[in-house]
């Protein structure tokens, strides 16, 4: 008798065939079993597009937060990857981030792994507890790292109200710093999309100006006010948005030389783990020095590029900027979402890098006292 052909009949075709399926079946149920317990990943799918992993702990856990990327950490005794994914790496941009540090690789293609589709999972840190840890600033800042050249942090305030030049200002390249009004319509919206373009996010609160004829807006944190009160207004605003770095102040003339107020301010932003960016609409303000009292993460506008609109004295502010940040090393500069701002950074922007300035979030420019 033929060996091979007595084997081959051991089992009926039909059979055969539906016992070949049940195996590869359980098969494919042991992979997905398996790397879910090795890679300890959160098992939510998302539409992620790519995958980043990172050499350095610290990256990882300032970028953990993309729901648009599956982000696989480094422990120090483990390096976590993707099995039988062919990887590509590049130095593209990672969800907006277009220049991420050399570290950063990116697998391509992650989809198709031995051509089956696989679940994709969030960008939820690996170890949950230690990211919890983190203040929500540095959570949600955007990471950069100072290559040694003047810095300068471009904010975007007045955001959401005009849809249009909104959307203009998110098309911007960045990473710019975009201010939000708490006000604003459509916020979560309008926000995911600036940070998917790689911006980073802050909050704009209206505070009382310094002349009555002027309106911040609903919802504005005013002097004199009883404590309680303050605090619900203010609570009322930081809770129209989520994941963002801090706040600054629309307007506020007033109120910012309020230290009684203030320390109200910063000692809510210190519980939230927040920052706050003094746009300085007063010379008196007392935001840096309450801010540092308390142990508030902080920094203070050092150009309005925008008071005249006008493309020339914009860009000559914009000139301002970049001398201030050749001579301290830094500077931050804001403007606001209008045509001629809007043009005249789109332009600027491009040539920076040349002309030896590095563009970077607020973040990146923060000020910390003793009780941080």
């Amino acid at each position: 008798m033929n060996k091979n052909k007595s084997t081959r009949n051991l089992l009926p075709p039909k059979r055969k065939y539906t016992f070949i399926l049940v195996l590869l079946a359980f098969s494919g149920l042991g992979f997905l079993y398996g790397s879910t317990f090795i890679f300890n990943w959160q098992i939510l799918v998302s539409n992620a597009k790519a995958a980043v992993y990172f050499t350095q702990r610290e990256d990882s856990e300032t970028l953990t937060h993309s729901t648009k990327n599956i982000v696989l950490g480094e422990q120090p005794s483990q390096k976590y990857s993707l099995p039988n994914c062919k990887n590509t790496f590049t130095t593209g941009q990672i969800n907006g981030y277009r220049n991420p540090p050399t570290n950063v690789n990116i697998v391509q293609n992650i989809k198709t792994v031995n051509s089956k589709i696989l679940p994709l999972y969030t960008a939820e840190s690996h170890n949950n507890n230690r990211n919890n840890e983190l203040p929500m600033w540095k959570r949600n800042a955007v990471l950069t790292k100072a290559d040694g050249r003047p810095q300068i942090a471009i904010v975007v305030d007045d955001l959401g109200l005009d849809i249009n030049r909104t959307r203009e200002a998110m098309d911007l390249p960045g990473p710019l710093s975009l201010s939000f009004l708490a006000y604003a319509k459509d916020l979560p919206h309008q926000v995911e999309t600036g940070r998917n373009k790689g911006h980073e996010i802050w909050l704009h609160v209206p505070m009382e100006p310094g002349s009555i004829n002027i309106d911040p807006g609903p919802n504005v944190l005013l002097s004199g006010l009883p404590p309680k009160k303050l605090l619900s207004i203010l609570r009322w605003n930081l809770d129209q948005l989520e994941k963002y770095v801090g706040i600054n102040n629309h307007m506020g003339s007033r109120f910012t030389t309020d230290e009684d107020s203030m320390r109200i301010i910063m000692s809510e932003l210190k519980n939230r783990g927040l920052a706050f960016l003094d746009s300085i609409t007063s010379p008196k303000s007392t935001g840096m020095k309450i801010a540092r009292e308390i142990g508030v993460p902080t920094a203070q506008c050092n150009v309005f590029i925008d008071h005249d609109n006008d493309i020339t004295a914009i860009n000559r502010q914009l000139s301002f900027a970049e001398a201030l940040a050749k001579r301290q090393g830094r500077a931050i500069a804001i403007g606001h979402p209008r045509t001629k701002t809007l043009k005249a950074l789109k332009i600027w922007i491009k040539t920076l890098n040349i002309r030896g300035f590095q563009l970077v979030p607020v973040s990146s420019l923060l000020h910390f006292s003793k009780k941080r």
